[in-house]
């Protein structure tokens, strides 16, 4: 069966603010003097705002493109015509674990032994559709389409969206800022699990996804996000034996109660440190809906089941750096 045909979005026109992010350049890691270069940006990027893009990854453009079709497909043909797409993997390797390794001066091998690929359900693709919305919809979402939120696990890796629509919290002045689209390139977060794993000294990415610019809001957004978190057994405490982290005192878990993965992704479903972020798009509970309203679920039985269901959401008071 043959792909239906999928033409990217014109770029938009209007000025935007957008954020300044590190973009690492891959083909850098080809020699020693390189590498670290690149180790020093991604320090500069995961300490900062806990967001980079990076180019000359050694996806093609051809495999790029093939993977925004397949996205489009999945989520426009019907259940019967995506079957035989279904659990396409990524192209992603082992460079996250190389540069991560060397900043934190411990041996690849145990940056490595804090994931599983292909042990268990740790890294995922997955293809993602924002159809337009009416002008109530807007309304009622605050022209928001996915709130402020960090992601729960280590990276997530996105493929540049020509439809802006993502944005960062700058913790420089507590404002939102768009992430500039990068021909082809990929855009990469740092989530709560990384945090975790260094000591708070990698940021957790605040970021949400808001209604695009006028010239772009009647366009379909389509998206391929690859995220990546630690084995389920993980405890999320920081990498043992890192200089890095012990020189900076960054060698004791962030939280009082230390968990290991499965039941943080469980906890946090379950309102473990959920925070308002949407600070500049205040919630009126008379006409806005709330996104984190409804019942989850619980499969595998984590035991910090229904433990956080009743804590109320804070909101979120960023820390400014000095200026």
């Amino acid at each position: 069966m043959s792909l239906p045909p999928f033409t990217p979005a014109p770029p938009t026109e209007e000025k935007l603010d957008y954020v300044k992010l590190v973009n690492l350049d891959l083909s850098k890691f080809d020699t020693q003097i390189g590498r670290q270069e690149l180790a020093k940006d991604l320090y500069e990027a995961a300490t900062g705002y806990g967001f980079l893009t990076l180019s000359n990854h050694g996806i093609s453009d051809e495999v790029y493109a093939h993977q925004m079709q397949i996205a489009n497909a999945m989520m426009t043909l019907s259940a019967e015509e995506k079957a035989p797409y279904e659990g396409i993997y990524s192209y992603f390797i082992g460079l996250r674990y190389k540069n991560v390794a060397i900043i934190l001066e411990v041996p690849e091998e145990v940056m490595q032994s804090t994931h599983a690929p292909g042990g268990s359900k740790t890294e995922y693709i997955r293809y993602m559709m924002c159809e337009p919305r009416s002008k109530e919809e807007s309304e009622k979402y605050r022209d928001i389409f996915l709130s402020g939120h960090t992601d729960l696990g280590t990276w997530t890796f996105l493929f540049s969206q020509p439809i802006a629509a993502l944005q960062v919290l700058d913790h420089n002045d507590g404002k939102y800022r768009w992430v500039e689209h990068q021909p082809h390139g990929l855009v990469v977060n740092f989530g709560d699990a990384l945090a975790r794993l260094t000591g708070g000294l990698f940021k957790a990415t605040i970021h949400r996804v808001v209604q695009p610019p006028e010239d772009q809001r009647h366009l379909r957004r389509i998206g391929v996000i690859y995220f990546s978190r630690p084995a389920d057994e993980r405890e999320l405490v920081p990498i043992e034996g890192s200089p890095l982290l012990q020189r900076l005192g960054r060698d004791k878990p962030i939280d009082e109660q230390v968990f290991c993965m499965a039941d943080f992704l469980d906890a946090r479903k379950h309102g473990f440190k959920r925070y308002e972020y949407d600070l500049d798009r205040p919630r009126d509970t008379q006409k806005h809906a709330d996104f984190f309203a409804g019942e989850y679920p619980d499969p595998e039985g984590h035991q910090s089941l229904g433990k956080f269901d009743n804590v109320p959401r804070e909101v979120y008071v960023p820390s400014l750096k000095a200026s």
